[in-house]
């Protein structure tokens, strides 16, 4: 059961907000209205539970139980169509399958194809210029992940990989194709090579063909791009995961799935377990929001949390990055619930308020992300500061900020902070774009004064 189920159940209609997936509702717990922001698998209220959580802390808001007794509920609990909760069990976890690793002779001759075509990579201008250029993957990681560059279609015998001998449909014998291409290198979570891609040229692709090369005998396993951090990003494709390692790289491991469909393997599951945070984030397109595709990982994963590209930005997270968006801090925004101890600097240029927020212990997990657009018809033009507060993380972090310190605040800060956030939620349901982002100028003031009088306030 999700949240929206749960929801429903309670005779409560979400209502969509953005094209995020935020939804907004009467919250069950207080009652209150506008407040209560929804995901799927995530909630906050503004009035009664800023810090939200997932369906199970929800269910424990609500209810009034125990975590065993929310979980019980949290499986028992559907929505049917006359709008009436019903009792049916939901099926068990599915088995997670064991994935084995290629045998050791694919992996020797796989072994030799990723030297041998990373030396030719590192001589080819054109391939190194794409990679860097329309990619966003610098020269460092390139040899860091030993990309590689094939220049000229082969097809290898079977045997030299420790394949089997096969016929195709013609009754000749198959062959290893090794298409000419950019070529991928894969290991799983124990650094063992599991897997080659090779992407081909987009002059070399006809009609109907297929981009990218599974090389025979391939595991078909989720890839990792760093195993050393506590938590991680799980992506679609191997080349975003290799640039979203290259800017995280120094506090989140990131895997790729190599297809959406993909599945988590034993391996996978327990190494991604073991950690603090698994961010899922899939493209931004009609298969990647599948509940088909997510709920695998869902069900695997106990601290799986869903974290997709703003759509607007793209539909992967290099297009993402292409179109302006600091792949750093979205991240950042994802893991806002950990200490900063674990969390580094905020990227250069963050606003005050953001820095306020991470430095506050108050955040305990990822929050929805809230987002005022930009309309080149609003009443007041666009300005540098205006766009410095605009922006899912700015935004999202500053009215956590601000809910907290009104809670802890004397009078004159506490009316202040309310008037602010009132007269936010007033502009952003009539999409008033331009009074919506002078309430949060006015929001940022309040929270600063708001911290300095609290500062005194403990240090006197």
């Amino acid at each position: 059961m999700n949240i929206f189920e749960y929801l429903r159940s309670k005779n409560i209609e979400p209502k969509k907000a953005s094209s995020s997936g935020e939804h907004k509702s009467t919250c069950p717990a207080c009652g209150g209205k506008d407040r209560f922001v929804s995901f799927e698998d995530r909630f906050f209220c503004r009035g009664c539970s800023p810090k939200g959580g997932d369906i199970i802390d929800l269910i424990k808001l609500v209810e009034g139980v125990d975590f065993k007794t929310a979980r019980e509920i949290s499986g028992k609990v559907t929505f049917t169509p006359s709008g009436k909760s019903s009792s049916t069990q939901f099926p068990a976890r599915p088995i997670v399958k064991i994935v084995p690793p290629p045998n050791h002779e694919w992996q020797m001759a796989a072994s030799a194809l990723i030297a041998q075509s990373h030396s030719e990579l590192l001589k080819n201008e054109n391939a190194l210029s794409w990679l860097q250029s329309d990619r966003l993957i610098e020269f460092n990681t390139i040899r860091r992940f030993k990309l590689g560059w094939n220049p000229v279609t082969k097809y290898d015998c079977r045997e030299a990989w420790g394949l089997p001998n096969e016929l195709n449909n013609k009754g000749r014998p198959m062959r290893v194709w090794l298409p000419r291409g950019l070529v991928i290198p894969c290991y799983d979570a124990n650094g063992q090579l599991i897997r080659i891609k090779i992407r081909r040229p987009e002059t070399d692709l006809k009609e109907g063909d297929n981009k990218y090369c599974l090389v025979s005998g391939s595991s078909t396993a989720p890839a990792f791009f760093g195993v050393s951090a506590t938590s991680h990003a799980v992506v679609e494709s191997e080349l975003d995961a290799i640039l979203l390692w290259q800017e995280t790289g120094d506090f989140v491991s990131t895997v790729s799935t190599g297809g959406v469909a993909m599945k988590p393997d034993q391996a996978t599951v327990e190494k991604l377990a073991s950690g603090e945070v698994t961010l899922v984030s899939f493209d931004s397109d009609a298969a990647g929001e599948k509940k088909e595709n997510l709920l695998p990982w869902r069900e695997a994963l106990n601290n799986f949390i869903r974290h997709p590209i703003p759509p607007e930005y793209g539909k992967d997270h290099t297009e993402a990055t292409l179109a302006g968006m600091n792949l750093r801090a979205w991240l950042m925004a994802g893991l806002a619930g950990k200490k900063q101890s674990q969390i580094p600097p905020m990227p250069p240029g963050t606003p005050a308020c953001v820095l306020a927020a991470f430095e506050s212990d108050y955040i305990d997990e990822s929050q929805a992300l809230v987002e005022i657009e930009t309309h080149k018809n609003d009443s007041e033009p666009a300005d540098e500061e205006s766009d410095s507060i605009q922006g899912a993380i700015d935004i999202t972090l500053l009215i956590h900020r601000g809910v907290e310190l009104a809670a802890l605040s004397e009078t004159p800060e506490r009316e202040a902070i309310n008037q602010a956030l009132d007269k936010f939620d007033t502009c952003d349901a009539r999409k008033d774009y331009g009074g919506a982002n002078r309430a949060l100028r006015v929001l940022k003031v309040a929270v600063e004064n708001a911290s300095v009088a609290l500062q005194r306030r403990i240090s006197g």
